[in-house]
């Protein structure tokens, strides 16, 4: 299934909220990587995150299910690289995560109501179970407003807790805008080349 532009805005919430809790950076990694983001501080990377958004809450619907594959992967990448590998579920009413190496079930599963891409595939894969007898909730921690600003084809959306406003905006208006930001960009590097001096 591909990404709608839902998806993706409820992913930046859930990094947002994970990042503000972790105080780290979040690297949408390409199409092609088995996981969602890198997680970083300064220039390092610490781990890396799969991330799943849910419609029902956490006491609704604890149990999550994910592929057997994308757990060996994760795992694979982990210990090839060093790194911490998690899944983060954000659910309507809070955030949680697991590590990929923790102790899980494994099950046939799947959806029967789409119909298989190929005629010899199954609507069944082997996966694993997370949540149900483990994994973290996360706890919000105090700290200012979450702005986001989502760069669109036809203006920005502006997200602030959640709320979403949407500032339509011309091509011009976007590249005067963008022109602004690359201004205060070169300008907070010149600061920071002042400081370190």
């Amino acid at each position: 299934m591909r990404e709608t532009d839902e998806d993706r805005q409820n992913e930046v919430l859930a990094m947002s909220e994970v990042c503000g809790n972790w105080r780290c950076e979040a690297f949408k990694l390409p199409h092609f990587h088995s996981l969602d983001h890198a997680l970083i501080r300064g220039k390092t990377v610490f781990a890396i995150a799969e991330v799943k958004v849910r419609s029902s809450s956490w006491r609704q619907h604890k149990r999550v299910m994910v592929s057997l594959d994308k757990v060996l992967r994760a795992r694979q990448i982990g210990r090839a690289a060093g790194l911490k590998t998690f899944l983060i579920v954000r659910w309507t009413d809070g955030l949680g995560f697991i590590n990929f190496e923790a102790e899980m079930s494994v099950e046939i599963a799947g959806r029967t109501d789409r119909a298989p891409r190929r005629p010899t595939s199954l609507p069944y894969s082997i996966s694993t179970i997370l949540f149900s007898s483990g994994g973290t909730k996360m706890e919000p921690k105090q700290q200012k407003a979450q702005i986001l600003l989502i760069p669109r084809d036809d203006g920005f959306l502006v997200v602030i807790d959640g709320k979403e406003t949407m500032k339509p905006m011309s091509a011009v208006e976007m590249l005067m805008l963008a022109n602004r930001c690359i201004g205060a960009g070169l300008e907070m590097l010149r600061q920071r080349s002042v400081n370190e001096r």
